[in-house]
């Protein structure tokens, strides 16, 4: 194996304008199946002891009152976004019912959790939140670092509610023995 000498050079040896934060990419996926995985998190937040609304929002995807204890979710997003929106406001509602320490550390903890939950859905959120949490962590790694064991425990509880909901409702359709119905509660189970 061989190697080579590289020059490098640290910012403060560097000139120029300020590089711009990379921009959240809106996901552009919509399907029956992301919005299947949608509305599961519509009854998740809603066992939560949220509501769940679809109005318009400016500047904003989504936002989690806790005050009304309401969702509002923009109904302008694609099925992808959507769902990927509303893993990032439950997750507000599971980490942060009790008040937040920082703003910062909030939209990290719950854009991460919405990453995790997506990317076991198999469904790609990464041009989105990545440069999301960039954008609120400022670059700081060790506050994205911090917010891992958090945003896993919530990821997990997503993911196992998501299961116990489809299973639910393949068992219910089952016992209606409509293959219509087969078909919907299938297609919950298979994301999962």
């Amino acid at each position: 194996m061989r190697y080579r000498w590289v020059t490098v050079f640290d910012i403060s040896q560097t000139s120029g304008q300020e590089i711009d934060a990379p921009k959240p990419e809106l996901l552009e996926e919509s399907s029956s199946r992301l919005d299947s995985v949608a509305t599961c998190l519509c009854e998740i937040a809603r066992r939560k002891g949220f509501e769940v609304d679809f109005i318009p929002l400016e500047n904003a995807n989504g936002m989690t009152d806790f005050q009304t204890m309401r969702i509002t979710i923009n109904p302008t997003l694609t099925s992808s976004q959507r769902a990927k929106t509303l893993a990032h406001e439950v997750a507000h509602a599971i980490l942060h019912s009790n008040g937040i320490n920082s703003r910062e550390v909030a939209e990290i903890e719950a854009e991460t959790t919405a990453y995790i939950v997506m990317a076991r859905l198999s469904i790609e959120s990464a041009s989105y939140s990545f440069p999301y949490i960039a954008n609120w962590s400022k670059g700081d790694m060790s506050i994205v670092l911090n917010v891992g064991e958090r945003a896993i425990s919530a990821s997990n509880e997503i993911l196992k509610a998501m299961h116990q909901l489809s299973m639910r409702n393949f068992t219910e359709v089952n016992a209606n023995a409509n293959p219509a119905h087969n078909q919907t509660a299938l297609s919950y189970y298979d994301y999962l």
